[in-house]
């Protein structure tokens, strides 16, 4: 009697082990299985992408082996080549640095551009030339992205202000009809000049590009700007597009007024 009751109760205390062994080892289970669940991951909506910064324009480097301080211009021989013809075009508006007098033996570090195959760059010994140059051991001077905004708003409301106009004065549908066009011009200009100055092909002038601005085609001037980010920096170039635009304005308003007095 004494063995029976002895066995059964070490099965009982055994039973009572086990259930709190298996209740820890779900515990712990629980725990790994916590430990193990993947971070959530953000989605994006179908068609779109993530931002991946531009990568930086590339830098070369080299040494000055020709320079004149009378046409303030010169010639760097890039790093790792010998032939005489391997040079690339140096102008002095081109250094960040504008105090120190270039000399032949300064090492630099320079970004490339391709010049455009015309006329005026036949005398020249090479069609490379260099942008955003520095001394070595000088911090390269990095243009703000973005620091002039096209006025973009400002050729929609024009545009929108000759429909307007047009609606109650007949002879103001021309006006824009002829600015349509020439936007769309304009626009192709400025899309093939970029892609021109890319590959190195013959490029439309600069004063081209301002012609047909002038003549009305000024929005889509802007547009091109914006979108292709084309003679955004150029300081010269804008303010005398930005005369331009206030010129077509003014010469535009007058117009509109006089055929409204004229019309009555």
């Amino acid at each position: 009697m004494v063995c029976f009751v002895s066995v059964s109760v070490s099965r009982k205390v055994r039973s009572a082990t086990n259930r709190v062994y298996f209740r820890r080892g779900a515990g712990l289970r629980a725990c790994e299985s916590k430990r193990r669940v993947k971070p959530k991951t953000k989605h994006l909506p179908p068609g779109t992408f993530p931002r991946v910064p531009a990568a930086a324009p590339r830098r070369y480097q080299g040494e000055i082996v020709e320079w004149s301080d009378e046409k303030r211009c010169g010639f760097i021989r890039p790093r790792g080549t010998t032939a005489p013809d391997q040079v690339v075009f140096l102008s002095a508006k081109s250094l960040s640095n504008r105090t120190r007098k270039p000399a032949v033996g300064d090492v630099v570090t320079y970004e490339t551009v391709i010049l455009e195959n015309s006329a005026k760059n036949r005398h020249l010994r090479t069609r490379v030339r260099a942008e955003n140059a520095s001394f070595l051991g000088e911090t390269p001077h990095s243009p703000r992205p973005g620091k002039y905004n096209p006025p973009t708003p400002l050729a929609a409301a024009y545009l929108i202000l000759l429909l307007a106009a047009s609606i109650f004065i007949r002879e103001a549908i021309w006006i824009l009809a002829a600015s349509l066009t020439l936007s769309v011009l304009s626009l192709v200009e400025y899309a093939y000049d970029k892609s021109a100055a890319q590959q190195g092909r013959r490029r439309i002038s600069e004063s081209g590009l301002q012609f047909t601005a002038l003549l009305g085609g000024w929005p889509g001037a802007a547009v091109a700007q914006s979108l292709l980010r084309h003679k955004t920096q150029k300081s010269e170039f804008q303010r005398t597009y930005l005369v331009i635009v206030a010129v077509n304005i003014a010469a535009t308003l007058g117009v509109i007024g006089l055929l409204f007095v004229t019309q009555r």
